[in-house]
């Protein structure tokens, strides 16, 4: 049987959470102790793309601990387990909404805004500053982005193997089935076969003893006639 899937759900969500915190903490000092405006007005704006896509996984995995949860004998689960993964997605999501109301924080927002005010008095430097800053996170979000992508297709590489595996299961009982039904068939034409020469067998030894009967009946018949 495949690893279970939620061991790689938990890593991938852990690991989202972990970067977002470090990514918290630049943003924190930015904001309250500016230094390069264009960074911070960068970084607020991945943070909330990075917390809003951390909140779709998160919505997707609590639906399918929904599922989980009713269906517990399909997924092979006990209560224990059930409960411990809605602690996990409790957890994450408590650590999730401290993260969003700073991000939202009428301190942040203000940084934000001087911060554009600043970049449109900015000259050439601040220009610079913003074009290095962008460089260092787009390369930072890509990364971010191909991890993603990698633990998300092995996701779904271990369900799908999960599943394969399910069905070939199933197959082999049908396939022992069916080997089973073909034997009781061949059984059954076999004694069917015994039936029919038993059957054969008794009508011949009713015509001999028929047969028999009727020379035992004319033998007797000539010993009367001649002691007579």
């Amino acid at each position: 049987m495949a690893s279970d899937p939620f061991q790689q759900v938990q890593d991938l969500v852990e690991s989202q959470l972990g970067e977002a915190s470090a990514m918290l903490e630049t943003l924190k000092g930015l904001v309250a102790a500016p230094s390069d405006g264009e960074q911070l007005r960068w970084l607020h704006g991945e943070l909330r793309k990075s917390l809003d896509a951390l909140d779709a996984e998160l919505r997707d995995f609590e639906a399918s601990l929904e599922i989980m949860q009713r269906e517990q004998g399909r997924f092979h689960l006990n209560a224990s387990e059930v409960a411990s993964r809605r602690a996990f997605a409790a957890l994450s999501r408590s650590r999730l909404a401290d993260m969003e109301a700073f991000v939202e924080s009428s301190a942040a927002k203000a940084a934000v805004e001087k911060a554009a005010r600043g970049a449109l008095l900015g000259g050439a430097k601040g220009s610079r500053a913003a074009t290095a800053a962008k460089h260092r996170l787009d390369e930072e979000n890509n990364a971010e982005n191909q991890r993603f992508i990698e633990q998300t297709l092995l996701q779904r590489q271990l369900l799908m193997q999960e599943q394969n595996e399910g069905f070939e299961q199933v197959g082999k009982a049908v396939s022992n089935l069916k080997g089973v039904a073909e034997a009781i068939t061949r059984e059954l034409d076999a004694q069917s076969y015994l039936l029919e020469d038993l059957q054969v067998g008794a009508e011949r030894t009713e015509v001999r003893l028929s047969h028999q009967s009727r020379r035992l009946d004319n033998l007797l018949q000539s010993v009367k006639h001649r002691g007579s």
